[in-house]
């Protein structure tokens, strides 16, 4: 996504940059990651999940890892691929 919105505020995660878009996802990780581990601090109980439950937050974590490395590898890509400016 050449020219993707990388300055201001933008709504759309598919009108940002790559380099947005890999901190929009970090950030969301962090904060989703947060209340995951205050929902199990504050509700014990909920370590008895099926385990059909489980597999669906490693499946969530693999997921956000996987967007991550591919934002930044099209990031890396995009300013590898800019021309130096004089």
């Amino acid at each position: 996504m050449q020219g993707g919105c990388d300055k201001g505020f933008c709504i759309s995660y598919y009108k940002l940059s790559y380099r947005r878009k890999l901190i929009r996802t970090l950030w969301t990780f962090l904060f989703g990651s947060i209340a995951v581990v205050a929902l199990l601090y504050f509700r014990p109980v909920l370590w008895n999940w099926p385990m059909y439950v489980a597999l669906a937050i490693v499946a969530l974590v693999l997921i956000f890892i996987a967007q991550a490395v591919y934002n930044y590898s099209k990031w890396q890509s995009e300013v590898r691929a800019k021309p130096p400016q004089t």
